[in-house]
C-alpha cells in the first residue's frame, strides 16, 4: 500500500515539478520581503528611538527586492 502511494505521489510530483518550484519560489520571495521589509516597519513603529525612520524602512525594502532579485 504504502509503495502504491509513494508511486503516485511521484508521478503526480513529477507532472507538478514546475508549478512546485514556482510555488516555493514565491513563498520564499514572500517570506524574505515580509522578514526584511515588514520586519523593519515594526521595528520602526515599535521602538522610535532606534532611529531607523521613514528613510530605513524604505531602504530596508529596496534592499530586500534587490536581494531576491540578484538571488535568483
Amino acid at each position: 500500500m504504502h509503495l502504491l502511494f509513494i508511486v503516485f505521489f511521484l508521478a503526480v510530483f513529477e507532472t507538478h515539478n514546475r508549478y512546485m518550484k514556482k510555488f516555493i519560489a514565491e513563498g520564499m520571495g514572500t517570506f524574505w520581503l515580509v522578514l526584511g521589509g515588514c520586519g523593519s516597519a515594526v521595528l520602526s513603529a515599535g521602538f522610535p528611538d532606534l532611529g531607523i525612520g521613514l528613510l530605513g524602512v524604505s531602504l530596508a525594502f529596496g534592499l530586500t527586492v534587490l536581494t531576491m532579485a540578484y538571488g535568483m
